[in-house]
C-alpha cells in the first residue's frame, strides 16, 4: 500500500514536468513560427465600387503588373535561383 502511495506521487511529479516541458515548448514554437499574419498587406482607402469582386480583380492585376515589370528579382535563400512563388 505504501508503496502504491509512492507510485502514485512520482506519477503526478512526473506528469507535471512533463507539462511544464510541454507548455515550455508551445511558447517557444509560437515565438519562431512564421505565419501569414506577417507578410499581411492592408489596402486603405479604396474606392467605392459597384462589384467588389471586379474591384478586387483589377487591384490583383494591378499588382501582379507592377511585380512583374519591376527590377528586383527575388532569389531563394542561400541559392541563385528565382524564387519559384
Amino acid at each position: 500500500m505504501l508503496f502504491d502511495i509512492a507510485i502514485g506521487i512520482v506519477a503526478i511529479i512526473a506528469f507535471s514536468c512533463l507539462r511544464f516541458c510541454q507548455d515550455f515548448d508551445d511558447k517557444e514554437i509560437l515565438e519562431t513560427t512564421i505565419s501569414a499574419d506577417d507578410f499581411g498587406v492592408s489596402i486603405k482607402n479604396l474606392p467605392k465600387h459597384d462589384n467588389i469582386k471586379e474591384l478586387k480583380a483589377f487591384i490583383w492585376k494591378w499588382a501582379e503588373d507592377n511585380l512583374a515589370n519591376s527590377k528586383v528579382k527575388l532569389n531563394m535563400q542561400d541559392t541563385d535561383k528565382p524564387d519559384p512563388y
